[in-house]
C-alpha cells in the first residue's frame, strides 16, 4: 500500500505543478515578502509589530522550503479523533479518552523508529527526547514516568492530566506508511473543552500550519451544537480548508445513510455557509479491529477497510493541491496586517504634523 500511496502522490504533484507555478506568478509571493521586509526596515512602526511581522515572514519562508504536507485533525472529545489517527497509522498508538488533557498540539511525522520529543513547562521546563531503543524511560519529576517504554510515555504525555498540563509541544516519529509520504499529522486539542486555550491552539494550527484540516464528525452525533459553534467562531475564515470525515458510519443503518448525509450537508450550508461542504464517510474502528485481531471483522464490514484506503488517497491529493494555497493565504494575511499598521502609523504622523502647524 505504501508504494501505491507514494505513486499516487507523485502523480498528483505532477498534475498540480502547473497550478502551483501559476499561483506563485499570480500572488508574487517572493516579491511581496521582499516588499514587507523592506518596509519594516524603512518605516517607523512599533517594535512589537516589527517583531511580529519579521516572525511571520520567517515562518512563511520556512514553510515554502518545507517539503512536508501538514494535515490537522480536529474533533471533540469522544468523537473518534484518536481512533481515526490510529487508523491512519495502522497502530493503536494514541490512547482514546473522554477527558480533556493536553492543550498542546501533537505532531506525528515519519521516522524509522518510534521516538518522542517533548517540550515541557512547569517546575523543570525543557526538552526531553527518547530514541527507538528507549525501553526504561524515567523522568523523576513526572508522575508515572519510571522505567516505561515509548508507547507508555506517549500515553502519559497525552492522557494523564497531571503530566499533560505541562506539555508545550509534542512530536512523535512513527514508521507508518501514510506518514512516509511526507505527511505530518497534527492532532489538535479537543474542541469542547472548558479550557479556552484548546480552541486557541486549534485555530492557530489551522491558520498557520495546516495545508488541510479534517473535522471529525461522529455519525451518531452529526454536528453537535458545540462543534458548530466552535467552527463558526474560531475557524470561520478557514472553513474552506476543511474536509468533514463522518466516522462510525458503519453504525448507521444503510437505508438511513443517505438521509443523514443530506441532512448534515444542509446544516453545514445553513449554519456555517460552506458551499459545497466536502464530506467523506469511514469506519476507523473497523480498520483498527482488523489490525489488532481482537475483534473479528464481519464480512459485510470489510468494505470499510477498502473505503478507508480510498480516503487516504483522496487526502494525499488534496494536501498536494492545498499546500500552495495555504502559503499564499499566509502571505496575504501578512500584507494585510502590514498595510493596516502602516496606515495607522501614517495617520498618526499626519495628525502630529497638523498639531504643530
Amino acid at each position: 500500500m505504501q508504494q501505491s500511496l507514494i505513486s499516487e502522490r507523485n502523480a498528483s504533484k505532477a498534475k498540480t505543478q502547473k497550478i502551483f507555478d501559476e499561483l506563485d506568478a499570480l500572488t508574487n509571493v517572493d516579491e511581496h515578502l521582499q516588499f514587507a521586509g523592506n518596509i519594516i526596515q524603512r518605516v517607523e512602526i512599533p517594535n512589537i509589530v516589527r517583531d511580529e511581522i519579521k516572525q511571520r515572514i520567517n515562518h512563511i519562508q520556512k514553510r515554502r522550503t518545507d517539503p512536508n504536507l501538514y494535515l490537522a485533525v480536529i474533533g471533540e472529545f469522544s468523537s473518534g479523533k484518536s481512533t481515526f489517527i490510529n487508523a491512519l497509522l495502522r497502530d493503536e498508538l494514541l490512547k482514546t479518552s473522554v477527558l480533556p488533557t493536553t492543550a498542546a498540539a501533537t505532531k506525528l511525522r515519519y521516522g524509522s523508529n518510534l521516538e518522542v520529543e517533548v517540550r515541557l513547562k512547569g517546575t523543570k521546563p525543557g526538552i526531553f527526547k527518547t530514541n527507538g531503543n528507549s525501553k526504561k524511560i524515567t523522568v523523576p519529576w513526572l508522575p508515572g514516568v519510571k522505567g516505561i517504554n515509548n508507547r507508555e510515555f506517549i500515553h502519559i504525555l497525552t492522557a494523564k492530566d497531571e503530566v499533560a498540563k505541562d506539555v508545550v509541544e509534542l512530536t512523535i516519529t512513527h514508521p507508518a506508511p501514510f506518514l512516509g509520504n511526507g505527511i505530518v499529522i497534527i492532532d489538535t486539542p479537543g474542541t469542547n473543552a472548558t479550557n479556552s486555550l484548546h480552541g486557541t491552539v486549534t485555530s492557530k494550527v489551522v491558520e498557520n500550519e495546516a495545508d488541510t484540516a479534517i473535522v471529525i464528525v461522529p455519525a451518531t452525533i452529526p454536528l453537535s451544537q458545540s462543534l458548530a459553534s466552535f467552527l463558526s467562531s474560531s475557524l470561520g475564515p478557514f472553513l474552506h480548508r476543511c474536509v468533514f470525515v463522518i466516522t462510525r458510519f458503519d453504525q448507521i443503518r444503510q437505508r438511513e445513510q443517505s438521509q443523514l448525509l443530506n441532512d448534515l450537508r444542509s446544516r453545514l450550508v445553513e449554519q456555517l455557509g460552506i458551499k459545497p461542504p466536502i464530506l467523506y464517510t469511514c469506519s476507523a474502528q473497523v480498520v483498527i479491529d482488523d489490525i489488532s485481531g481482537e475483534e473479528e471483522v464481519q464480512p459485510h464490514l470489510i468494505v470499510w477497510k477498502e473505503r478507508f484506503e480510498q480516503l487516504e488517497s483522496l487526502l494525499i491529493n488534496r494536501l498536494c493541491r492545498e499546500r500552495s494555497l495555504a502559503i499564499s493565504e499566509n502571505v496575504l494575511r501578512l500584507l494585510t496586517r502590514l498595510l493596516e499598521q502602516l496606515d495607522g502609523q501614517l495617520r498618526s504622523q499626519w495628525e502630529d504634523w497638523l498639531l504643530v502647524q
